[in-house]
């Protein structure tokens, strides 16, 4: 999954993460959800960016307005435009949209609990 750019990603938080902060690679680390073996040995790696930062000079690059914001905006929305792709937290939003103006179904055994352990 992922494709070529899911992979490529993969890869540089793999590097990043793994093999230059010195822990266990992924493939090498115990599972965090089982008891059993050592513990995972996993590194961290913490990214800060300035995003007020890329906005000097982008104006000066031909790629139009130079607000970082304006640019992820375009970005996302050209991505939304294509058939098939989704943007991270899209079905989400879509979800809590559809649930407030149609509501929530809840089976009815489900419901029935809720009701009692709320006494009514």
């Amino acid at each position: 999954a992922g494709d070529a750019k899911g992979s490529a990603l993969a890869l540089i938080v793999e590097v990043l993460a793994g093999a230059l902060a010195g822990p266990s690679l992924s493939a090498e680390a115990s599972s965090f959800f089982e008891a059993e073996g050592a513990p995972p040995a996993v590194g961290q790696t913490l990214i800060a960016i300035d995003p007020a930062a890329g906005d000097a000079g982008m104006g000066d690059a031909g790629v139009g307005d130079a607000g970082v914001g304006a640019r992820i905006e375009r970005l996302c929305t050209a991505i939304a435009a294509e058939e098939g792709a989704r943007l991270p937290g899209a079905r989400r939003l879509q979800a809590r949209a559809a649930a407030a103006a149609e509501g929530v179904s809840v089976p009815d055994p489900i419901l029935a609990e809720i009701r009692a352990i709320a006494g009514g």
